[in-house]
C-alpha cells in the first residue's frame, strides 16, 4: 500500500472513530445530518464536475464534512483521442461562526483532499494519485427544510485548483 493511500485510510478511520464518540453530543444539541447532491465547475481544465457531500455534527458549531466529486475535463483533451478521468476525495470539517442574524448559514473549514486522475491513448493508460489541503467557506440556507448551499472550496497541493459549487442537502 502506498503511503498516500495509507494516509487517507489512517484520515477515514480517523472520521469514523471522531463520528462514534461524538453521537451523544450531537443527540443532545438536536442537529440532524445532511445529505445531498452537489454540481459546479473547478479551475485547471477540469470544466464541470457533480458528486455528493454528507455532513455530521459533532460538536456545537462544528461538523465533518466528507464529499467526492466526479469531474468531466474539458473537451480539448478527446480531440487528442485521450480518454481522461479525474475525481477526489474530500476529508473536511466546517466551523459555523455565530453571527446575530436569523439562520445564519456561513461557514467555514478545511481539512484533506485527494485527488486522482487517469488517462488513456491508444490502449497506454496511466494515473497519478496527490493529497492536498482543502479550504472552503460557503452559505447554506437554513430558512428552508431541504437546505440548499453555495460554496468555494481551494484545493491546495500538485492538484491546484478552485472550485465554485453548489446543491442541496436533506436531512437525515
Amino acid at each position: 500500500m502506498r503511503a498516500s493511500s495509507r494516509r487517507l485510510v489512517l484520515v477515514a478511520l480517523a472520521s469514523v472513530l471522531l463520528t462514534t464518540a461524538a453521537s451523544a453530543q450531537r443527540n443532545s444539541q438536536g442537529d440532524r445530518p445532511l445529505l445531498g447532491p452537489q454540481f459546479g465547475f473547478a479551475t485547471n481544465s477540469l470544466d464541470a464536475f457533480i458528486g455528493a457531500q454528507f455532513s455530521y455534527p459533532v460538536a456545537n458549531q462544528f461538523d465533518i464534512y466528507p464529499s467526492f466529486q466526479y469531474y468531466f475535463p474539458s473537451n480539448s483533451y478527446s480531440a487528442l483521442g485521450v480518454s481522461f478521468t479525474v475525481l477526489d476525495l474530500n476529508f473536511e470539517g466546517r466551523y459555523w461562526p455565530k453571527l446575530n442574524t436569523a439562520n445564519s448559514g456561513l461557514y467555514v473549514g478545511g481539512g484533506l483532499n485527494w485527488t486522482h486522475a487517469s488517462a488513456s491513448v491508444g490502449g497506454v493508460s496511466a494515473s497519478s494519485s496527490d493529497v492536498g489541503l482543502g479550504l472552503l467557506g460557503g452559505w447554506d440556507f437554513k430558512a428552508v427544510s431541504w437546505r440548499p448551499f453555495a460554496q468555494l472550496h481551494i484545493v491546495i497541493g500538485n492538484a491546484n485548483r478552485i472550485e465554485f459549487g453548489g446543491g442541496v442537502n436533506f436531512k437525515l
